[in-house]
């Protein structure tokens, strides 16, 4: 599953503040919507290798037969893979829907940017083409970190909105206003099924405490 567009998170983003009202003091909410903003933005220039890996081995496979299918991948890939997609050979030229010689074209161009090598491979009675493709990543770093940075910023965020240092709830009742905000952002993000917002957050309280320890 490709990563949700960064302009859709943004878009939800606006849906949800409005939950947020009575959480923020009017004074300083516009201020904290475009720090939560800015955070989310920040997330996505941490690029995921193991997603970013896996788009372009979609699309690799899309373009041995390239169809309609292969130009929605290409489209509608993430701002990540169309940097590395665009990193050798500047800007793709998208052909219209139908126009199966500018389609073929098109996947000619791509394959000669993201393959690396390719070899035949013995499985059993058969051989099998094995493809390796570029991942050439702007930053390397793993999901778990990529949420702790976005985490983090958050905090900072609600910090400075209400004056208190981001805590957590034990009673989902009586949640914080970090973790109500999170939730929103790891469900307009679609991450809210992989990775826990009360982890994350208990995880980013852990090490503020460990470098209020070593101050």
């Amino acid at each position: 599953m490709s990563e949700i567009k960064l302009d859709d998170v943004l878009q939800k983003i606006d849906g949800y503040k409005e939950a947020w009202c009575g959480l923020i003091p009017n004074s300083e909410f516009d201020w904290f919507v475009e720090r939560v903003k800015t955070a989310i933005e920040i997330y996505y220039s941490i690029a995921d290798p193991a997603k970013l890996s896996a788009e372009l081995r979609r699309i690799e496979k899309a373009s041995r037969q390239p169809s309609s299918e292969f130009l929605d991948l290409v489209k509608n890939a993430s701002d990540t893979t169309q940097k590395v997609l665009e990193k050798h050979g500047g800007l793709l030229v998208m052909p219209k829907a139908g126009d199966n010689n500018a389609i073929a074209d098109l996947a000619l161009e791509i394959r000669s940017r993201i393959i690396l090598a390719s070899d035949w491979k013995t499985e059993k009675t058969k051989r099998r083409r094995k493809v390796k493709v570029m991942r050439t990543l702007p930053f390397k770093r793993p999901t778990r970190q990529r949420v702790d940075v976005l985490v983090s910023l958050v905090a900072a965020a609600c910090g400075g909105a209400t004056g208190k240092a981001a805590s957590r709830s034990w009673s989902d009742d009586n949640k914080q206003v970090i973790q109500v905000v999170l939730a929103d952002i790891f469900d307009a993000l679609e991450i809210d099924d992989d990775i826990s917002d009360s982890e994350a957050l208990r995880r980013h309280v852990a090490i503020r405490n460990s470098l209020d320890q070593k101050s």
